[in-house]
């Protein structure tokens, strides 16, 4: 292990940010970035994944995160310097829920096109990057996508 990856994980324990060893350099950089609470969560896996979820070609990554017991994301966009945090304590979208508790996520790329989702969840999107496939086991699926903005949810299933 270098000692620049052993101090960003040393940095991270100091501020109560959970981190595995194991954890690319890229990672646990993030993680050390975020504020004292955050943890690398466990629940779905991969732990984090990249893509280009802005659009703008260059790869961002995005981490699996927990607070305070509730699951989310931490999404580190190359063209923003703070991550943008998805529920992890905090309401998202127009839920009121602070968890998402999801238990498996995958890219999903921005040339494919995105179905119909469910009754009421409008016209689908068109992806400007890769937007992140969130799914519940027996509870229903949906893409957290970048707009533009700021991230949207789309309902894909029941």
């Amino acid at each position: 292990m270098h000692i620049r990856t052993a101090g960003l994980i040393l940095m991270a324990c100091l501020y109560g940010v959970q981190v595995c060893a194991s954890e690319p350099q890229d990672v646990a950089r993030a993680l050390a970035s975020l504020k004292p609470g955050y943890a690398l969560a466990g629940k779905a896996s991969p732990r984090f994944l990249r893509g280009d979820f802005d659009g703008d070609g260059i790869p961002d990554l995005a981490l699996e995160v927990t607070h305070s017991g509730d699951q989310g994301l931490a999404i580190f966009l190359s063209s923003r310097q703070r991550p943008v945090l998805i529920a992890a304590g905090k309401p998202f979208f127009a839920w009121s829920e602070t968890s998402m508790d999801f238990d498996e996520w995958s890219i999903y790329p921005k040339q494919t096109d995105v179905e119909q989702g469910v009754e009421g969840a409008g016209s689908p999107p068109k992806l400007k990057g890769d937007a992140l496939y969130l799914k519940w086991d027996e509870a229903g699926s949906g893409l957290v996508y970048w707009a533009g903005a700021r991230f949207e949810w789309y309902q894909q299933g029941d």
